[in-house]
């Protein structure tokens, strides 16, 4: 990317940002991966910020899902992904009712240390004390409900148990 603006910036003889197409290539690609990350979000993609999480969620009107996890050493965070998330019928369910934000604590996946400390600031805010863990808050960031393990309930209880949270109907325990 750097090394593309510097190149264009070369080429066109432009030093100031003010009709520098270097600066107009980075300002289009800051606004499209917005675009992506808001899209992503909007269409019940797991996404890991959180405060543009909170922004969405008042916007449209949604719960906010926290899927504390270790995607690729916890089998139970596996196992919810794969019995829960991963599904059709809660995909759609979320689409239209949830923001859905992975807070992952990998071994062997890449994180940058902006994400590890920001993923570790809501594990102690939320208290989390094992995973998987599954917080919901409302659109205002109050907890709702939090969970630690696999659901008690099957795939139609959690939904109904998101629903009920959503319509304000089930408070937590």
């Amino acid at each position: 990317g750097l090394y593309l603006a510097r190149l264009i910036e070369k080429e066109s003889g432009h030093h100031s940002p003010l009709g520098n197409p270097a600066w107009s290539l980075c300002a289009l690609g800051a606004l499209l991966a917005t675009l992506a990350l808001n899209l992503s979000a909007a269409d019940g993609q797991w996404i890991e910020d959180f405060d543009a999480a909170k922004k969405l969620a008042a916007k449209e009107q949604r719960l906010i899902l926290l899927d504390f996890t270790g995607s690729d050493w916890c089998q139970p965070c596996k196992m919810l992904h794969q019995r829960y998330y991963d599904t059709t019928e809660f995909k759609s369910f979320a689409k239209q009712n949830l923001v859905l934000v992975l807070v992952d604590f990998p071994f062997n996946k890449e994180q940058s240390a902006k994400q590890k400390a920001a993923n570790q600031k809501l594990a102690k805010t939320f208290k989390v004390r094992g995973y998987p863990t599954t917080v919901v808050l409302d659109q205002s960031g109050k907890e709702l409900y939090q969970e630690v393990g696999l659901p008690d309930l099957d795939l139609a209880g959690v939904i109904q148990r998101l629903a009920s949270l959503k319509d304000g109907k089930t408070k937590m325990p």
